[in-house]
């Protein structure tokens, strides 16, 4: 369950709305920061920056690892519902 879990977090980004949705929040941080008159912007975004990138080595495991062992009803539906409730955890209740 924890790989299924892990998929919002890399998995996620593989889904272009999704990566263009943490892109656009970065640019609205970056104008907000200007605004507050933070010195080094660039700093303050560099850990929003450096988790927007897809990890696609990262991404893919986790995908293959639920293809090859989530095989049946119970941990398909266990899978669903750690990835739904760790999506509701991060703040959104978008449904997949």
């Amino acid at each position: 369950m924890a790989i299924g879990s892990s998929l919002v977090g890399e998995g996620e980004k593989r889904i272009p709305e999704i990566r263009q949705r943490l892109l656009e929040e970065i640019e609205t941080l970056r104008e907000d920061y200007q605004a507050m008159g933070i010195k080094n912007v660039e700093r303050a975004l560099a850990n929003r920056i450096e988790h927007a990138e897809i990890d696609v080595e990262h991404s893919e495991f986790g995908a293959n690892v639920v293809r090859d062992h989530v095989n049946s009803p119970d941990l398909q539906a266990a899978t669903r519902k750690a990835f739904i409730m760790t999506r509701q955890g991060s703040g959104t209740n978008e449904r997949f």
